[in-house]
């Protein structure tokens, strides 16, 4: 709702895998939202959607919100923000 309120422009992304939210609000933002991320294979498919959607969108930063974990991933160039 969040981005709705800035924009009426919120996508979603699918290449192999899927992004939960694309938004352009003065920048472009990838979100992907995952309640809990405890289970490697979990964390593993989140972050490898995010990075496809970067890589696609020529994107560097991205978010992934969770209920309770706070970090920042790099991995292949990119940078995730838990």
């Amino acid at each position: 709702m969040h981005l709705r309120r800035q924009t009426p422009e919120v996508y979603y992304f699918k290449g192999k895998q899927e992004v939960n939210l694309y938004a352009s609000v003065g920048k472009e933002v990838l979100v992907n939202v995952g309640y809990q991320i405890d289970r490697p294979v979990t964390l593993r498919r989140e972050v490898d959607a995010l990075i496809e959607g970067m890589v696609w969108f020529c994107l560097k930063h991205s978010l992934l919100i969770t209920a309770d974990k706070e970090e920042v991933i790099e991995k292949e160039g990119c940078v995730i923000k838990v």
